[in-house]
């Protein structure tokens, strides 16, 4: 038999491709079947969501020049997958071409796999940006049932060509990265989430310009497709919190698959193993910000995302050449003269002060003349711990933490960085302190113990806006069960014809609730029964002190 996700023959006995390591189980192709139908597209790994969409063999197999819907010529196939095939395609009524994606006939049938790819194109069409691929058509013919048209980018997708060219300079990361951000941005404000964000689902059209496509794992806020506690998306771009529950991702899971993306813009290299010192110092910092692990330690907008890009590339300029060469401007690369103090072309200064020891020298040199420090790892050092007194003061923690070690791993006995460091740990160890009280409480029922405990690990991070709602709505919850409770007291203690006690609860409930009518009038008939109960009881004290028992008894 053959392997349904890589096309490759096994034995019958297997259970695992001994290729590629999937279950064999759930996706084999029949021997008689041509195996290339199972592979997937060369210009992407396969998503999450897509794994369990892969079928036995089976293809629409169209030929050039065969029409759909009256109207879309087939040219020829550009690439196909686990789900369906996508094909360029004469639009004969506008004569232009354009993509025309289908289904596998085998996944037609499923019909979360049809909801998902009519729910794509809803998606699309809804989100009209110049950074996002546009949807001219949707329709259901026959032989090839549902089917979507959208433009065709002939330059082909991104992963094609940092595949073809190698890294991106930092202006083009910066330039297309923009591009991309301000196509999600869009999409986040219509409330829509991507999910599956990555180079080979970004097109690249004339003048470098990105439109994101490939919306089938979107998702609307309020959409229930999902399923929750199942991952979706290709891994190495996904999110952890995504891995673990794809529905209750929110759209800081893009900005993760946004980061992810960038690196490979920086570095051709792919994101599954992320390593600092491939990345160029001008997107360092927004890439590793993007790529935090907890969702609350990353930047909370895709806006946010683009400042910090501007700003970094901004106040980061590459020098031509950092070599140490006598004369020349580390800035512009002019040739000066050996004695010049500043650059005949653009005026930088070509003399800079030693950040440890504050020896000048030439600027551009690796080491100090003076104390043989590394200056460009001692200054890297400083700016890292600069950020971390910054994160630090905020407070920020874990970000803290981060640039701390980050200037440590460049200059080891940096004293400061280290104070800052262990400050920043003992603010991390407090708030996770505080945070698995807060659980444990909750989880237990005692809820004004977690309120407690939340306040205090606000407190510890008052800037961060997902906490402070949380805390928010478990004091509504907290205020809300507290109602719930005095009301089944007061009504209990009316019916046990109680209404001392009963008047104690609704007492309490206003407190809690001042604007419920209801309680208000229960409480004021309870209170007139405990008048009348009064007036008896003060009578029968009269009726006592004038020796008129049995009146009183009554």
């Amino acid at each position: 038999m053959f392997c349904g996700n890589c096309g490759k023959p096994n034995v019958d006995a297997s259970k695992y491709c001994v290729h590629c390591g999937t279950d064999l189980n759930t996706f084999v192709t029949p021997a008689g079947e041509h195996a290339e139908e199972a592979v997937l597209p060369a210009s992407g790994a396969p998503s999450l969501g897509d794994a369990a969409t892969l079928v036995q063999g089976g293809t629409l197999d169209l030929k050039p020049g065969e029409e759909i819907a009256g109207r879309y010529r087939i040219e020829r196939i550009l690439g196909k997958g686990g789900m369906g095939s996508v094909y360029l395609v004469h639009d004969r009524k506008l004569e232009r071409p354009v993509a025309l994606k289908t289904l596998l006939p085998l996944v037609q049938s499923r019909t979360d796999a049809v909801q998902r790819f009519l729910r794509e194109a809803r998606t699309i069409a809804g989100l009209n940006h110049q950074n996002i691929v546009l949807l001219h058509d949707v329709g259901d013919a026959d032989r090839v049932g549902h089917f979507i048209v959208m433009e065709f980018i002939p330059e082909g997708s991104l992963a094609d060509h940092i595949r073809k060219h190698g890294p991106l300079s930092v202006g083009q990361v910066r330039k297309i990265g923009r591009g991309v951000g301000q196509g999600l941005a869009h999409a986040h404000r219509h409330g829509v989430i991507h999910r599956d964000l990555k180079p080979s689902n970004i097109l690249l059209a004339a003048g470098e310009v990105p439109k994101i496509s490939d919306f089938g794992l979107a998702r609307f806020r309020a959409s229930e497709l999902s399923v929750t506690g199942y991952g979706m998306g290709t891994p190495a771009y996904v999110a952890p919190e995504q891995r673990r529950d794809a529905k209750n991702a929110d759209h800081r899971a893009d900005i993760y698959s946004f980061g992810a993306t960038l690196y490979e813009m920086a570095t051709g290299e792919s994101p599954a193993t992320v390593r600092e010192s491939r990345l160029p110092h001008e997107v360092l910092q927004v890439v590793m910000h993007c790529l935090e692990e907890k969702p609350e330690s990353r930047p909370f907008s895709i806006d946010e995302v683009l400042g910090e890009l501007e700003s970094s590339v901004a106040s980061h300029p590459r020098p031509v050449d950092h070599r140490p060469v006598e004369g020349r401007c580390p800035a512009c690369g002019n040739e000066n003269q050996p004695d010049s103090r500043f650059c005949e072309s653009c005026g930088t200064g070509l003399y800079e002060s030693c950040p440890r020891c504050k020896e000048e020298g030439r600027a551009g040199i690796q080491f100090c003349q003076k104390c043989g420090v590394n200056v460009s790892d001692y200054r890297d050092a400083l700016e890292s711990l600069s950020r971390a007194r910054e994160h630090l003061a905020v407070p920020r923690y874990s970000r803290a933490e981060k640039e701390a070690r980050r200037a440590l791993d460049r200059v080891e006995d940096l004293e400061e960085a280290r104070k800052v460091l262990e400050e920043a740990r003992t603010g991390v160890a407090a708030l996770k302190g505080h945070l698995a009280t807060a659980k444990a409480s909750e989880k237990e029922g005692r809820l004004d113990d977690a309120v407690q405990a939340l306040e205090k690990a606000v407190q510890l991070t008052p800037g961060d806006a997902d906490l402070t709602r949380r805390l928010g709505q478990l004091k509504e919850q907290t205020r809300q069960e507290k109602i719930d409770r005095a009301r089944r007291t007061a009504v209990e203690a009316q019916e046990a014809a109680k209404p001392g006690t009963a008047a104690r609860a609704w007492t309490e409930l206003l407190a809690l609730d001042p604007a419920d009518k209801d309680a208000r009038r229960q409480l004021a008939a309870v209170e007139r029964q405990l008048a009348e109960v009064e007036d008896v009881i003060s009578a029968a004290w009269t009726l006592t002190d004038n020796h008129r028992f049995e009146e009183a008894l009554d």
